[in-house]
């Protein structure tokens, strides 16, 4: 299985950037997922050729962790720009 970030949900469609390469896309259908998924979401899955998704397991602590990265991030460049 290969791990994805959640780019974003547009309508009927998850936007998946794969980790390896972010700058590709993956498009699948929101009905394929059992779980509600949100943006920023990390998942591991298994995406046929079809854009069918196999299997996948929600991420939860690998997505905790990149949260709080980008929020120490965040917070870091906001202190910054006060000084």
């Amino acid at each position: 299985m290969e791990k994805y970030t959640v780019d974003a949900i547009e309508g009927e469609n998850v936007i998946l950037l794969p980790s390896k390469n972010e700058c590709d896309r993956v498009v699948v259908s929101i009905k394929q997922f059992s779980l509600y998924l949100s943006d920023g979401d990390m998942i591991e899955a298994n995406i046929n050729n079809e854009g069918k998704v196999i299997e996948y397991k929600l991420l939860t602590d690998e997505t905790k962790d990149a949260c709080e990265k980008n929020q120490a991030l965040l917070n870091k460049i906001l202190n910054k720009r006060k000084e």
